[in-house]
């Protein structure tokens, strides 16, 4: 709505030769502008319900069987830990788990609440917890899902206590769990990529790559491979493989929801390319994307590359204004009015 709006008030300002009313339009599109933003800034919210039977759609089996017949007792919880009170999710599902009145025994649950701890920092009672889901479950068959997933919160909780060789000797016991699934090839070179381990890195995810597939590939590994390239200064074959990713996003329609990380990367490779346009197309979609908390940067870069490419004044000024109105600062705010150009 607000775009179709300032297209009028551009068309109207192309007709009009009149000051004061050239001052009002101007005012007017800065207002439209300023709308846009705060409608993207906030979003639709979900309802409790809505929001519940998005979080029913990620169980798996066993783990959905489970949690359904403890519905009533855990449903609150569920919505804390969506909220991000994960402190809390956990203290509510212990007292579930701990007061023995659930209509079943309580297995994935001990999954639940390490999840939980983790998220809330509580690194040691989380380790614990898994090794009641790990006792709890030693004779059933349980979806690989889970079992990785598992095996990722033992080790963040090694990893943010700082035991680093435990936490990467956990990474590769998964492997060897499950040695078909790619997924924790990549999760052991995501972890080796950010421990400064680069060539260990690259030849785990290149097995990931293998054992993934090309019908349909998983864009994280390639996402990884990206960034791994980009460590090891091999920025042709970083560049290919980021393209790879924000190509794949862009052919689904999801130019609102752009790996921000990818793309920022890849707008810096385009620009050290000198492809500015390239650069500045990337920036304007994140400008609009869901990584909301980096759309100052955002918005300015759009701005700043195509005033430096030579882009129609009202489009640099139309960045320029929305980084002003999410910027964090009074001298942020002057550093993205200041790219305006003449009115």
């Amino acid at each position: 709505r607000y775009g179709e709006v300032e297209e009028l008030l551009l068309d109207a300002a192309q007709i009009c030769d009149e000051p004061e009313i050239l001052e009002e339009i101007q005012r007017r599109r800065e207002r439209c502008t300023v709308g846009e933003v705060r409608e993207e800034e906030h979003g639709h919210e979900l309802s409790e319900d809505e929001l519940l039977e998005i979080i029913a759609g990620t169980w798996v089996d066993g783990q959905r069987d489970e949690y359904a017949a403890c519905f009533d007792f855990i449903r609150e919880a569920l919505v804390r830990a969506h909220d991000g009170e994960h402190e809390q999710a956990a203290k509510m599902l212990e007292e579930v788990v701990d007061a023995n009145e659930l209509p079943v025994t309580p297995r994935y649950l001990h999954f639940e609440i390490a999840k939980e701890l983790l998220a809330a920092g509580a690194f040691e009672r989380a380790l614990e917890r898994l090794g009641a889901f790990d006792r709890a479950t030693v004779e059933l068959e349980v979806n690989p899902e889970l079992r990785i997933g598992a095996s990722h919160i033992r080790a963040g909780c090694l990893t943010a206590l700082e035991r680093h060789e435990e936490a990467k000797a956990e990474y590769i016991r998964a492997t060897k769990l499950v040695p078909e699934e790619h997924r924790v090839f990549l999760a052991l070179g995501s972890y080796l990529r950010l421990h400064g381990e680069y060539e260990p890195a690259l030849r785990a995810l290149l097995r990931a790559a293998k054992l993934m597939g090309q019908m349909q590939p998983d864009f994280t590994v390639i996402r990884e491979l990206g960034m791994t390239y980009l460590a090891l200064d091999r920025k042709e074959e970083a560049f290919s493989n980021l393209s790879a990713v924000i190509e794949h996003q862009a052919s689904r329609g999801e130019h609102d929801r752009l790996d921000p990380e990818s793309a920022l990367v890849l707008a810096k490779l385009h620009e050290e390319k000198g492809e500015l346009d390239r650069a500045a197309d990337l920036f304007r979609h994140l400008a609009t994307g869901y990584d909301t908390k980096n759309h100052f940067l955002y918005n300015f870069e759009a701005a700043r590359l195509l005033k430096k490419i030579g882009s129609a004044a009202h489009l640099v000024e139309r960045y320029a204004v929305r980084a002003a109105e999410v910027s964090a600062d009074e001298q942020q705010r002057e550093k993205a009015l200041a790219l305006r150009g003449a009115r």
